[in-house]
Protein backbone atom coordinates (compact mmCIF):
# COMPACT_ATOMS: atom_id res chain seq x y z
CA UNK A 1 0.00 0.00 0.00
CA UNK A 2 1.15 3.46 -0.84
CA UNK A 3 2.11 5.77 1.81
CA UNK A 4 -0.30 9.00 1.56
CA UNK A 5 1.38 12.06 0.37
CA UNK A 6 1.07 15.12 2.34
CA UNK A 7 -0.53 17.66 0.55
CA UNK A 8 2.53 20.42 -1.49
CA UNK A 9 0.45 23.49 0.88
CA UNK A 10 1.07 21.46 4.27
CA UNK A 11 4.96 20.98 2.78
CA UNK A 12 5.25 24.94 2.02
CA UNK A 13 3.37 25.64 5.87
CA UNK A 14 5.98 23.43 7.54
CA UNK A 15 8.92 25.18 5.93
CA UNK A 16 7.28 29.21 6.34
CA UNK A 17 7.19 28.55 10.07
CA UNK A 18 10.38 26.81 10.10
CA UNK A 19 12.34 29.85 8.67
CA UNK A 20 9.61 31.77 10.95
CA UNK A 21 11.19 30.20 14.17
CA UNK A 22 14.99 30.88 12.78
CA UNK A 23 13.87 34.36 12.23
CA UNK A 24 12.42 34.64 16.26
CA UNK A 25 15.40 32.99 17.22
CA UNK A 26 17.97 35.25 15.15
CA UNK A 27 16.30 38.43 16.83
CA UNK A 28 16.07 37.58 20.61
CA UNK A 29 19.88 36.22 20.21
CA UNK A 30 20.62 39.81 18.52
CA UNK A 31 18.63 41.37 21.57
CA UNK A 32 20.17 39.73 24.40
CA UNK A 33 23.83 40.74 23.45
CA UNK A 34 22.71 44.19 22.77
CA UNK A 35 24.37 46.78 24.49
CA UNK A 36 27.25 45.57 27.18
CA UNK A 37 26.68 48.24 29.67
CA UNK A 38 23.06 47.63 29.94
CA UNK A 39 22.73 43.89 31.98
CA UNK A 40 21.41 44.13 35.56
CA UNK A 41 21.94 41.22 37.91
CA UNK A 42 19.28 38.96 39.11
CA UNK A 43 18.55 39.73 42.72
CA UNK A 44 16.44 37.21 44.75
CA UNK A 45 14.29 39.87 46.66
CA UNK A 46 12.66 41.64 43.83
CA UNK A 47 10.00 40.59 41.88
CA UNK A 48 10.56 39.07 38.33
CA UNK A 49 9.51 42.32 36.82
CA UNK A 50 12.86 43.84 38.37
CA UNK A 51 15.30 40.94 37.25
CA UNK A 52 17.43 40.57 33.91
CA UNK A 53 16.15 44.08 32.60
CA UNK A 54 17.21 45.72 30.16
CA UNK A 55 18.69 49.79 30.38
CA UNK A 56 15.75 51.80 31.60
CA UNK A 57 13.59 53.24 29.01
CA UNK A 58 14.05 57.03 29.52
CA UNK A 59 17.97 56.20 29.72
CA UNK A 60 18.15 54.77 26.20
CA UNK A 61 20.26 57.50 24.35
CA UNK A 62 22.55 57.94 26.95
CA UNK A 63 23.79 54.41 26.12
CA UNK A 64 22.58 53.79 22.99
CA UNK A 65 24.15 57.35 21.14
CA UNK A 66 27.24 56.62 20.07
CA UNK A 67 27.63 60.61 20.03
CA UNK A 68 27.02 60.40 23.77
CA UNK A 69 28.75 57.71 25.29
CA UNK A 70 31.75 58.47 23.24
CA UNK A 71 34.81 59.14 25.42
CA UNK A 72 34.16 62.61 25.97
CA UNK A 73 36.79 64.77 27.11
CA UNK A 74 34.32 67.17 29.53
CA UNK A 75 30.56 66.22 30.29
CA UNK A 76 28.28 67.04 33.33
CA UNK A 77 24.60 65.77 34.77
CA UNK A 78 22.42 67.46 36.95
CA UNK A 79 21.55 65.53 40.37
CA UNK A 80 18.10 66.56 42.26
CA UNK A 81 16.47 64.61 45.38
CA UNK A 82 12.54 64.64 46.23
CA UNK A 83 11.71 65.71 43.47
CA UNK A 84 8.24 65.25 44.29
CA UNK A 85 8.76 68.40 46.80
CA UNK A 86 6.00 68.37 49.97
CA UNK A 87 4.34 65.67 51.37
CA UNK A 88 1.80 67.99 52.48
CA UNK A 89 0.95 69.30 49.30
CA UNK A 90 1.15 65.74 48.13
CA UNK A 91 -1.36 64.76 51.06
CA UNK A 92 -3.80 67.08 49.81
CA UNK A 93 -3.85 66.39 46.61
CA UNK A 94 -1.11 67.57 44.29
CA UNK A 95 -0.05 64.88 41.88
CA UNK A 96 2.63 66.77 40.19
CA UNK A 97 6.26 67.42 41.54
CA UNK A 98 7.58 70.15 43.02
CA UNK A 99 6.88 73.37 41.58
CA UNK A 100 10.24 75.16 42.08
CA UNK A 101 11.44 72.29 39.54
CA UNK A 102 8.58 72.81 36.91
CA UNK A 103 9.37 76.62 36.99
CA UNK A 104 13.02 75.99 36.35
CA UNK A 105 12.76 73.57 33.23
CA UNK A 106 13.93 75.88 30.94
CA UNK A 107 16.87 76.89 33.28
CA UNK A 108 17.78 73.14 33.83
CA UNK A 109 17.84 73.12 29.89
CA UNK A 110 20.03 75.63 29.40
CA UNK A 111 22.90 73.94 31.75
CA UNK A 112 23.22 71.64 28.40
CA UNK A 113 24.13 68.90 30.32
CA UNK A 114 24.67 65.13 29.14
CA UNK A 115 21.63 63.69 31.42
CA UNK A 116 19.58 64.25 34.69
CA UNK A 117 19.25 61.94 37.83
CA UNK A 118 16.58 61.66 39.92
CA UNK A 119 17.92 60.72 43.28
CA UNK A 120 14.99 58.85 44.49
CA UNK A 121 11.40 60.27 45.75
CA UNK A 122 10.25 61.29 41.97
CA UNK A 123 6.62 60.90 42.76
CA UNK A 124 4.63 60.47 45.54
CA UNK A 125 3.19 56.97 45.45
CA UNK A 126 3.47 53.95 43.01
CA UNK A 127 0.37 54.68 41.46
CA UNK A 128 0.11 55.51 37.55
CA UNK A 129 -1.50 58.93 38.25
CA UNK A 130 1.52 60.25 40.02
CA UNK A 131 3.67 58.02 37.68
CA UNK A 132 1.95 59.83 34.50
CA UNK A 133 2.15 63.57 35.76
CA UNK A 134 6.15 63.05 36.41
CA UNK A 135 6.83 61.94 33.62
CA UNK A 136 4.76 63.95 31.72
CA UNK A 137 5.58 67.33 33.56
CA UNK A 138 9.29 66.12 33.97
CA UNK A 139 10.66 63.64 31.68
CA UNK A 140 9.16 64.58 28.52
CA UNK A 141 9.41 68.11 29.30
CA UNK A 142 13.38 67.52 30.15
CA UNK A 143 13.82 65.79 26.98
CA UNK A 144 17.13 64.51 28.55
CA UNK A 145 18.12 61.30 29.26
CA UNK A 146 16.84 60.31 32.53
CA UNK A 147 17.99 57.90 35.35
CA UNK A 148 16.20 57.14 38.60
CA UNK A 149 18.12 55.97 41.78
CA UNK A 150 14.62 54.20 43.24
CA UNK A 151 13.62 55.62 46.79
CA UNK A 152 11.05 54.47 49.09
CA UNK A 153 8.53 56.82 47.39
CA UNK A 154 8.88 55.15 43.90
CA UNK A 155 9.25 51.58 45.51
CA UNK A 156 6.51 51.38 47.95
CA UNK A 157 5.54 47.50 48.39
CA UNK A 158 5.59 46.56 45.11
CA UNK A 159 8.52 47.16 43.42
CA UNK A 160 7.30 45.79 39.99
CA UNK A 161 5.67 48.58 39.16
CA UNK A 162 8.87 51.22 39.06
CA UNK A 163 10.53 48.31 36.93
CA UNK A 164 8.01 47.47 34.30
CA UNK A 165 7.50 50.99 34.17
CA UNK A 166 11.61 52.35 34.22
CA UNK A 167 13.66 49.44 34.21
CA UNK A 168 16.08 48.01 36.61
CA UNK A 169 16.22 49.09 40.35
CA UNK A 170 20.01 48.76 39.83
CA UNK A 171 22.39 48.68 37.45
CA UNK A 172 25.82 49.78 36.47
CA UNK A 173 26.84 52.17 32.95
CA UNK A 174 30.25 53.77 31.98
CA UNK A 175 30.22 57.21 30.38
CA UNK A 176 33.18 59.53 29.57
CA UNK A 177 36.15 59.20 32.05
CA UNK A 178 32.86 58.23 35.38
CA UNK A 179 31.63 54.63 36.09
CA UNK A 180 28.17 54.95 37.68
CA UNK A 181 26.17 52.38 40.07
CA UNK A 182 22.79 53.41 40.74
CA UNK A 183 21.64 51.37 43.74
CA UNK A 184 18.16 50.88 45.40
CA UNK A 185 17.92 52.02 48.48
CA UNK A 186 14.17 51.79 49.06
CA UNK A 187 13.50 48.17 49.34
CA UNK A 188 11.26 47.56 52.54
CA UNK A 189 11.90 51.24 53.71
CA UNK A 190 15.38 50.19 55.10
CA UNK A 191 18.89 52.23 55.05
CA UNK A 192 20.83 49.68 53.94
CA UNK A 193 22.25 47.28 51.23
CA UNK A 194 21.05 43.84 51.03
CA UNK A 195 24.12 41.27 50.21
CA UNK A 196 23.22 40.83 46.17
CA UNK A 197 23.74 44.69 46.11
CA UNK A 198 26.83 44.67 47.98
CA UNK A 199 28.17 41.62 45.55
CA UNK A 200 26.98 44.27 42.94
CA UNK A 201 28.75 47.22 44.33
CA UNK A 202 32.45 44.79 44.75
CA UNK A 203 32.50 43.71 41.42
CA UNK A 204 31.66 47.30 39.76
CA UNK A 205 34.99 47.76 42.05
CA UNK A 206 36.96 45.40 41.22
CA UNK A 207 36.16 45.86 37.69
CA UNK A 208 36.80 50.12 38.09
CA UNK A 209 40.46 48.82 39.50
CA UNK A 210 41.53 47.39 36.42
CA UNK A 211 40.46 49.92 33.83
CA UNK A 212 42.34 52.18 33.56
CA UNK A 213 40.49 54.39 31.19
CA UNK A 214 37.95 55.06 34.13
CA UNK A 215 39.24 57.69 36.30
CA UNK A 216 36.16 57.41 39.03
CA UNK A 217 33.10 56.14 40.50
CA UNK A 218 29.83 57.92 41.35
CA UNK A 219 27.39 55.69 43.31
CA UNK A 220 23.93 56.93 43.22
CA UNK A 221 20.85 56.54 45.74
CA UNK A 222 18.06 57.87 47.66
CA UNK A 223 19.01 57.07 51.17
CA UNK A 224 22.31 58.51 52.87
CA UNK A 225 23.61 55.47 54.31
CA UNK A 226 26.86 56.79 54.79
CA UNK A 227 25.45 59.32 57.80
CA UNK A 228 23.95 57.79 60.83
CA UNK A 229 26.89 55.36 62.14
CA UNK A 230 29.64 58.21 61.41
CA UNK A 231 30.00 60.50 64.45
CA UNK A 232 30.95 63.59 62.18
CA UNK A 233 28.65 63.26 59.60
CA UNK A 234 25.21 62.12 61.48
CA UNK A 235 24.14 65.37 62.09
CA UNK A 236 22.50 65.74 59.00
CA UNK A 237 20.16 62.31 59.94
CA UNK A 238 19.21 64.34 62.64
CA UNK A 239 15.74 64.66 61.59
CA UNK A 240 14.83 61.57 59.84
CA UNK A 241 16.43 59.54 63.10
CA UNK A 242 13.99 61.74 65.48
CA UNK A 243 10.74 61.20 63.40
CA UNK A 244 8.78 58.34 63.93
CA UNK A 245 8.30 58.03 59.97
CA UNK A 246 12.52 57.49 59.56
CA UNK A 247 13.40 54.92 62.22
CA UNK A 248 15.01 53.09 58.84
CA UNK A 249 17.96 55.17 59.60
CA UNK A 250 17.90 53.14 63.16
CA UNK A 251 18.95 49.70 60.58
CA UNK A 252 21.99 50.61 58.42
CA UNK A 253 24.53 48.26 57.79
CA UNK A 254 27.91 51.07 56.45
CA UNK A 255 30.42 50.69 58.33
CA UNK A 256 29.99 46.91 59.27
CA UNK A 257 29.25 45.74 55.25
CA UNK A 258 29.37 48.50 53.05
CA UNK A 259 32.99 50.54 54.04
CA UNK A 260 34.67 47.43 53.60
CA UNK A 261 34.16 47.17 50.01
CA UNK A 262 34.35 50.77 49.87
CA UNK A 263 37.86 50.62 50.81
CA UNK A 264 38.73 48.38 47.69
CA UNK A 265 38.22 51.27 45.85
CA UNK A 266 42.06 52.30 44.30
CA UNK A 267 40.06 55.37 42.58
CA UNK A 268 37.81 58.55 43.54
CA UNK A 269 33.89 57.98 44.97
CA UNK A 270 31.37 60.19 44.81
CA UNK A 271 28.57 59.19 46.23
CA UNK A 272 25.42 61.35 45.69
CA UNK A 273 22.00 60.82 47.71
CA UNK A 274 18.48 62.99 47.68
CA UNK A 275 17.28 62.02 51.04
CA UNK A 276 18.12 65.26 52.98
CA UNK A 277 15.77 67.78 54.36
CA UNK A 278 15.47 69.79 56.23
CA UNK A 279 18.45 71.61 54.31
CA UNK A 280 18.85 71.16 50.56
CA UNK A 281 22.61 70.94 50.54
CA UNK A 282 25.50 68.79 52.14
CA UNK A 283 29.32 67.81 51.16
CA UNK A 284 31.41 66.15 52.81
CA UNK A 285 34.65 64.50 51.86
CA UNK A 286 36.59 61.81 53.93
CA UNK A 287 39.71 60.12 52.66
CA UNK A 288 39.22 59.47 49.28
CA UNK A 289 35.42 59.74 49.44
CA UNK A 290 32.74 62.33 48.86
CA UNK A 291 29.85 62.39 50.50
CA UNK A 292 26.65 64.32 49.03
CA UNK A 293 23.14 65.34 49.13
CA UNK A 294 20.28 67.00 47.95
CA UNK A 295 16.92 67.11 48.24
CA UNK A 296 13.57 69.51 47.04
CA UNK A 297 10.56 70.39 49.53
CA UNK A 298 9.01 73.33 47.28
CA UNK A 299 10.66 75.94 49.27
CA UNK A 300 13.03 78.87 48.43
CA UNK A 301 15.86 76.81 49.44
CA UNK A 302 15.41 74.11 46.76
CA UNK A 303 18.61 73.64 44.68
CA UNK A 304 19.60 70.78 42.34
CA UNK A 305 23.72 70.04 41.93
CA UNK A 306 24.93 70.21 38.35
CA UNK A 307 27.93 68.28 38.41
CA UNK A 308 30.91 68.45 35.53
CA UNK A 309 33.56 66.60 34.93
CA UNK A 310 36.76 67.31 32.80
CA UNK A 311 39.09 64.21 32.78
CA UNK A 312 39.38 63.32 36.15
CA UNK A 313 38.51 66.62 37.31
CA UNK A 314 35.54 66.49 38.99
CA UNK A 315 33.30 69.81 40.35
CA UNK A 316 30.14 70.61 41.64
CA UNK A 317 27.53 73.24 41.29
CA UNK A 318 24.65 74.13 43.78
CA UNK A 319 21.81 75.80 41.14
CA UNK A 320 19.07 77.33 43.23
CA UNK A 321 15.43 77.17 42.04
CA UNK A 322 14.46 80.26 43.42
CA UNK A 323 16.96 82.51 42.26
CA UNK A 324 18.66 82.86 45.36
CA UNK A 325 22.64 83.18 45.77
CA UNK A 326 24.24 80.08 46.34
CA UNK A 327 27.68 79.52 47.93
CA UNK A 328 29.82 76.37 46.60
CA UNK A 329 28.61 73.52 47.63
CA UNK A 330 31.54 72.95 49.71
CA UNK A 331 30.01 75.41 51.96
CA UNK A 332 27.28 73.19 53.13
CA UNK A 333 29.65 71.13 55.51
CA UNK A 334 28.98 69.19 58.48
CA UNK A 335 30.09 72.66 60.61
CA UNK A 336 27.72 74.64 58.61
CA UNK A 337 24.50 71.73 59.54
CA UNK A 338 25.65 72.02 63.18
CA UNK A 339 25.28 75.80 63.32
CA UNK A 340 22.32 75.77 61.73
CA UNK A 341 20.70 73.17 64.26
CA UNK A 342 21.89 75.45 66.89
CA UNK A 343 20.50 78.30 65.76
CA UNK A 344 17.18 76.63 65.40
Amino acid sequence: MKKMQEPKSNNLYKTFYGILLLIVALIIFLLSGFNRTDKVVSDGSLPNACLNQKIPHYAKSLFENIKLNGKKDEYSFIAAGHIYGSHHSAQQGRELPAATLLNNISLLKSLESDFFVSLGDSYWSPEFKYINSFISSVIETLDLPFIIAPGNHEIGNDASVFCNQFGPAYYRFSYGFSEFIVLNTGLNGKAFLDNIQLSFLMSVIKSLNETKELKHLFILSHKFIWAPEDSVMQVISKDRIEGDNYRQYNDTNFYKHVMPVLKMAKKPIYWITGDLKPLPLFFHKKNDITYIATHIYDVAQDAVIQVKISNDNVTFHPISLSGKKLEPLEHYNVKYWEDWYAKK
